[in-house]
């Protein structure tokens, strides 16, 4: 199981599996809405053995508040599935994803997992719809660096459009159709909430070069930190594979 690829397609969809290995399957189902969310997370006992003495903690940087709702029983019977529910509230620009921690014994041998969890800056954005001209004055007005990130990278494979836009409106970006002069540029726009920084306007413009196969990805917010966070991110998500 290629465990990249999991979280990737965790990062741009609210459901599915986390990790997967001979014992366990680890799946995540979430919901955000403005700056709070919440994550059920899932523990499938795949293995004809109970698995024993299970502990888990998800630990993030002080971004992101984590608190657990509903706790996890100890062991876990063979092909059994148990699961917990945590209560997320953005703090601040998510730099860092946090980090699952899972430990338990299984047929007397200790198990100890650190798996990273989906849990990003674009899980707290919403789509905004914004007209062409309030767009490009919207642009204009919040200028250049630092307010503005740029990233110039090449195209995993060939250039498609539609799969760009996919990837965008799974970072909850609002794809505005018709805004860019240039039909295949994308420009997206989005309100990001958190509890320090409030509502922070994001647009995004993502210009293909057909020819020689690259994207030029520029990100301007009203926040630097949330402009620096939101590049690196958008960055990863649309060179990754899924």
């Amino acid at each position: 199981v290629n465990l990249e690829l999991l979280y990737n397609r965790l990062i741009v969809g609210a459901n599915g599996v986390l990790h997967e290995d001979q014992y366990v399957q680890i799946g995540i189902k979430s919901e955000y809405h403005n700056h709070l969310g919440r994550i059920a997370v899932f523990f499938g006992n795949k293995s004809m053995q109970t698995i024993q003495n299970l502990t888990t903690d998800i630990h993030g940087e002080s971004d992101v508040k984590i608190t657990l709702m509903q706790s996890i029983a100890s062991s876990i019977p063979p092909a059994t599935q148990y699961h917990q529910m945590y209560n997320i509230e953005c703090i601040n620009a998510i730099h860092i994803p946090p980090i699952l921690t899972v430990r338990y014994e299984i047929a007397g041998q200790p198990v100890d997992l650190s798996i990273k969890v989906p849990l990003v800056l674009t899980k707290f954005l919403a789509g905004v719809e914004l007209a062409s001209s309030d767009f490009f004055s919207r642009w204009r007005q919040i200028g250049g660096p630092p307010r503005e990130g740029q990233v110039i990278y090449k195209s995993p494979g060939p250039i498609e459009v539609n799969k760009a836009k996919e990837l965008l409106q799974g970072l909850n970006f609002n794809v505005l159709d018709g805004v860019d002069p240039n039909p295949n540029n994308l420009v997206g726009a989005a309100i990001f909430s958190s509890v320090t920084l409030g509502k922070v306007g994001c647009l995004l413009r993502l210009e293909p070069n057909m020819e020689q196969e690259m994207y030029r990805l520029t990100i301007r917010t009203t926040n630097e930190a949330v402009t620096a966070a939101l590049t690196a991110q958008c960055e990863q998500a649309l060179q990754a594979d899924y």
